[in-house]
């Protein structure tokens, strides 16, 4: 007789009936991982709907990762008619690219069934035979817990993003090349398959659901009902905190009502027991390209960091590189609760596209520095002056520009007051870095006999 662990969520699905009416063993267990565990492998079944669900909200990845610690046989069963959920869907390309990151992301094998009696008979004969090196008979049942939640695990998990693979967030940049001979430049990634120059960050998101986000112009956000907060913090007049209340967001993604008890009816609703709401987060200072270069060159002092390391690298980027970054940075900072962020690098425009398509807010500079040459520092400003017009052309609220400046190390006197000229002509904000280390204040007070703050 096949034994089978069936995780107790499972118990509604109609799977467990059918295995039992077909003769297996069902034994219910509360699975930390999986829904059903056959001898050494660990399955996750989905129905179509619910594959789709856990695609976008970045359920699947995390599931698969976490099965991956855990057990080396894993499986994913969707259930159900994919067709129509395809037909439902505004980018189908997006759904084959959860399941073509599922199966060479994280090595899993996937399978579709048409219901829950397709499913037991596929559970059922996995059980009976499969590959169990020379063993007769079915294989003894294996229930592994996942490996403890350690610092590791929990960094891993907050820079991981919706649609990137974990493995990925821990990968490092290891040098850019051009060794196909075009213009763009390939990378190469430290531990990462496959091996070679590759693309396999942009790729990942680019075969992912976010191939077509729902906050680009033009498609059509969903209502959500935000039901039973524990705590709401309201930023109104009075500052108002709400216990135990519903929070109604219509499809432009605009607070509807809050304090009532459901929503419109067409709302998807999120179950927030136990839970508090909060304004979105600001991130005051970050370089979202730069999340392509986590992990290079740690641990070294700053001038050393950026003259040896990543000055050299960034004469490499292209504006696809800063796009995709861009992107995966966004994805981040959503991931953990981040709305808006100020941000400084190159290739802004793509940034700024970057930023559109992630539906946050921006305040987007292009890193400016004093080249030796006039004509360079001529372009430096033409730079930052094309920044500005291209974000005001977007006609976007949520993204603004302001002048960026790097460093009074790596700005003369001149081109700081060009800037603050220009801000206060143009009444946009300035970005700057400014005492960052001892050893940078030590050299300003002793070539400019003064604190630079």
């Amino acid at each position: 007789m096949v034994r089978i662990a069936v995780d107790e969520r499972e118990k509604a699905s109609g799977v467990p009936d059918q295995l039992r009416s077909k003769g297996a063993s069902v034994e219910y267990r509360v699975l930390e991982v999986a829904d059903y565990i056959v001898g050494e492998y660990a399955v996750e079944r989905k129905s179509t709907r619910d594959f789709v669900s856990s695609l976008f909200s970045g359920r699947l990845f995390d599931q698969a990762y976490r099965i991956g610690e855990s057990y080396r046989d894993k499986i994913l069963v969707v259930e159900g008619n994919l067709e129509n959920e395809l037909k439902r869907a505004r980018n189908p390309r997006s759904l084959w690219g959860a399941l073509i990151s599922a199966v060479l992301d994280f090595d899993m094998h996937c399978f579709f069934t048409r219901d829950p009696e397709e499913t037991a008979e596929f559970l059922i004969t996995l059980g009976k035979g499969g590959r169990y090196k020379g063993r007769h008979g079915p294989p003894p049942l294996v229930v592994r817990k996942p490996r403890s939640e350690g610092i590791k695990r929990l960094q891993e998990s907050i820079v991981g993003s919706v649609a990137i693979p974990f493995w990925i967030s821990k990968t490092n940049i290891q040098r850019f090349r051009n060794g196909d001979g075009s213009r763009s430049g390939n990378w190469q990634i430290q531990g990462a398959e496959p091996e070679g120059p590759t693309r396999c960050v942009l790729q990942a998101f680019k075969r992912g659901p976010l191939s077509n986000p729902a906050s680009r112009r033009g498609v059509e956000f969903v209502g959500l009902f935000l039901k039973g907060c524990d705590w709401v913090i309201t930023q109104n007049a009075d500052r108002e905190v709400l216990r135990n209340s519903s929070v109604s967001i219509d499809d432009n993604g605009t607070i509807r009502d809050m304090g009532i008890t459901q929503g419109s009816g067409k709302d998807e609703v999120i179950d927030c027991r136990g839970k508090v709401l909060i304004p979105g987060l600001i991130n005051t200072h970050t370089h979202l390209s730069m999340t392509l270069f986590r992990g290079y060159a740690d641990d070294l002092e700053l001038q050393q960091w950026l003259e040896k390391k990543i000055w050299p690298l960034e004469k490499r980027l292209t504006g696809e590189m800063c796009y995709y970054g861009g992107l995966l940075g966004a994805m981040e900072m959503t991931r953990t609760g981040t709305t808006c962020f100020v941000d400084m690098y190159f290739h802004m425009e793509d940034v700024a596209k970057a930023t559109e398509e992630a539906g946050l807010r921006g305040i987007l500079s292009y890193g400016m520095i004093d080249p030796p040459t006039q004509e360079g520092r001529e372009r430096e400003r033409k730079n930052s002056l094309k920044l500005l017009q291209h974000i005001r052309a977007m006609k976007l609220p949520r993204i603004s520009f302001a002048f960026g400046p790097h460093s009074p190390y790596t700005c003369s006197e001149e081109t700081l007051l060009w800037c603050r000229k220009e801000a206060e002509k143009e009444n946009v904000l300035v970005n700057i870095h400014i005492a960052e280390t001892r050893g940078e204040q030590a050299r300003f007070e002793r070539d400019k006999k003064s604190r630079e703050v």
